[in-house]
């Protein structure tokens, strides 16, 4: 790096020295600190030392720093391919007041957030390829980190998950291309052959040849050399469908997959065996292509959009990221304890603002409703002070099954079986017919209106906070929710 830049030590092992009252901060933009060690999570005084001062941190170490740190406060020297590639940035960076200047705090980022359950997420400023993930510590104060969707994607605040532009909400006036001139290019998150080029206002993907990697110091496409090997894998060439399977051996040997996750895989690291690697978000890992490839899923059935089987804890096992927060909820053995004394249950922040047309809900469960001296909650969506918009309760004799559309509040309540206390569950709502089914045993009703309410709570498995009933005492085994029939 001294060769492209220039760097001054200090310390016992430099020979710099600042003059009278000088501050690093008066005369330094940026300050090098790398950790000695390349660990996992690992992350020493270096970084939160100088994080609060006017100074921009260049980090190096094996922890991930986009979980500790907000994006945009600092530069990850991992992200460069050679230490000349880094001092080329920085000596563009250093001269570009603009995007040097002062960024916003942690709790800054939140302003207008609504937090729920303790964590809440909002779109970022005027790029529509980031979200803020906004959460409250035991203290009361407010943290907010800025995270990227995957390449090519965009941020959806109605179902809180990055989504492809053509489903986003992103509106165009918050865009970081709006009122920008056409063509101007800036380098694609967790891609080296991606980009994004401003076009009509808006930002628009794109990938250059296979072979060829994104320079964002010159904002073109540049052949692979020995400085630069760029082989990630475009959207457009790794579309695949649900159908899609090979048998074909794979060459892939550091890498394996994570059974029944599959925005999660293991990587093979010398010295340290084994290591869990998470996807970017929007990503899911593909065996075949040895990587995290973006997949376009070709509806041919009905799938689960959260489906939880409690193998792995409370993370879910669907194609979709969904963060589930738990609150004394236990697992052994692959099942889900549930006790009311305990307030347990299960908080899914993505399905706030949910327009539903179609539903199909899923449940195998027990519990003693003979002995149940009140109705209790099994799944809802009110906790925020609204009224729900789909509520499960049972009580020593009936399961029953809620939905609210514009035009009103239906219920279909459906009979406990006799000689068993496991039940499998199901509601399904579509063109307008709601059915509930316990065991064997199905009703079906037709409700008026044009879907399911769209409001702004979190569901809830175990409670219907301030609607109805005990919270739920019981045990779940397997839970799932889809978005079609």
């Amino acid at each position: 790096m001294k060769n492209v830049t220039s760097i001054k030590v200090f310390g016992k092992c430099g020979v710099s020295r600042l003059n009278g009252n000088i501050s690093f901060e008066q005369k330094y933009k940026f300050y090098l600190a790398f950790e000695n060690c390349l660990c996992d999570d690992y992350i020493t005084e270096k970084v939160y030392h100088w994080y609060s001062k006017d100074i921009i941190l260049v980090v190096r170490g094996g922890a991930n720093y986009s979980e500790h740190l907000p994006e945009g406060t600092y530069v990850n020297a991992a992200d460069f391919r050679t230490p000349e590639d880094l001092a080329d940035f920085l000596n563009k960076l250093g001269s570009d007041e603009a995007r040097t200047q002062a960024v916003p705090t942690d709790s800054e980022r939140c302003q207008g957030c609504t937090q729920k359950n303790a964590i809440g997420v909002m779109g970022f400023l005027d790029d529509c390829s980031k979200y803020v993930y906004c959460a409250i510590d035991t203290k009361g104060v407010v943290h907010g980190a800025v995270r990227p969707c995957a390449f090519g994607m965009n941020w959806n605040l109605d179902i809180l998950s990055c989504v492809l532009p053509s489903n986003s909400t992103c509106v165009t006036t918050k865009d970081i291309c709006n009122e920008k001139s056409d063509g101007i290019r800036r380098p694609g998150v967790g891609n080296c052959r991606g980009y994004l080029e401003c076009k009509n206002g808006e930002s628009v993907a794109l990938c250059c040849p296979i072979d060829y990697y994104f320079n964002g110091m010159t904002d073109n496409c540049e052949s692979n050399n020995g400085d630069h090997e760029c082989n990630d894998k475009c959207f457009k060439e790794i579309t695949k469908t649900v159908e899609d399977k090979t048998t074909a051996p794979s060459s892939c040997y550091n890498k394996r997959p994570m059974t029944g996750v599959l925005n999660v895989y293991e990587e093979s690291v010398k010295g340290k065996g084994w290591i869990q690697r998470r996807c970017p978000n929007g990503l899911l890992y593909q065996q075949k292509d040895c990587d995290c490839t973006l997949r376009v899923v070709v509806q041919r059935k009905c799938e689960p959009d959260l489906f939880l089987s409690f193998e792995n804890g409370v993370n879910g096992q669907s194609p979709v990221v969904n963060y589930i927060k738990s609150k004394n909820v236990k697992v052994i053995d692959g099942k889900a304890i549930f006790k009311a004394e305990k307030g347990s249950q299960l908080v899914i922040q993505r399905y706030k603002n949910f327009c539903m047309t179609s539903l199909t809900i899923n449940l195998k469960y027990f519990s003693d409703h003979k002995r149940l001296p009140q109705s209790q909650a099994i799944i809802s969506n009110s906790d925020c002070g609204i009224a729900p918009s789909i509520v499960l309760t049972e009580d020593s004799a009936y399961v029953y099954f809620t939905v609210a559309t514009e035009l009103g509040e239906r219920t279909l309540a459906v009979h406990q079986p006799s000689h068993t206390n496991d039940k499998n569950l199901e509601l399904t709502y579509h063109n307008g017919i709601l059915s509930g089914t316990v065991n064997k045993l199905k009703k079906t009703l037709k409700i008026n209106g044009s879907g399911i309410n769209k409001i702004p709570c979190a569901l809830h498995v175990g409670s219907a906070q301030g609607y109805s009933g005990l919270n739920f005492t019981g045990v779940i085994d397997e839970l799932s929710l889809s978005l079609c029939v």
